[in-house]
């Protein structure tokens, strides 16, 4: 299965925000939007970073509350992995492992057009393995029936 397919299943186009927004305004954006990262972009829609519920509980652990105050870029990830459509679900899942990513952004002419989760790599892989006993199932009762 290649990301393209999981990114059909969902709301189409990326949350998005500026990396100079604070902080508690991310927060919000996340919680109107429910979603649990936001992909970063500059002025030109450009992918900087992903910043993440995981990053901004990191983040008031070491800041405290100041960290409501602090900008966006300050706790972004930087580093994280990026995906195009022609991935397969099986080499992100892998890489979101090694990098222990959850969202990986899905890039097209180096510009966000979706984000992926774990959770949307584990309901992929789910759905993938429940066809697959649907289909085995299907040929051991044809097998039977004609033994």
């Amino acid at each position: 299965m290649l990301i393209s397919q999981i990114l059909r299943a969902k709301r189409p186009g990326v949350v998005t925000i500026a990396p100079e927004t604070r902080v508690h305004a991310a927060i919000a954006l996340m919680s109107r939007e429910h979603v649990g990262a936001l992909v970063v972009v500059n002025e030109d829609e450009r992918l900087l970073g992903v910043i993440s519920e995981r990053d901004i509980i990191h983040g008031l652990d070491c800041e405290g509350i100041d960290l409501m105050r602090a900008t966006v870029s300050s706790i972004m990830r930087t580093d994280g992995p990026t995906a195009t459509l022609e991935d397969t679900v099986q080499s992100i899942m892998e890489i979101m492992t090694v990098t222990r990513a959850r969202h990986v952004p899905v890039l097209k002419y180096r510009h966000p057009i979706g984000i992926v989760s774990a959770g949307d790599i584990i309901k992929s892989r789910l759905d993938e393995t429940m066809r697959e006993n649907s289909v085995l199932k299907d040929m051991a009762r044809v097998h039977w029936l004609t033994s």
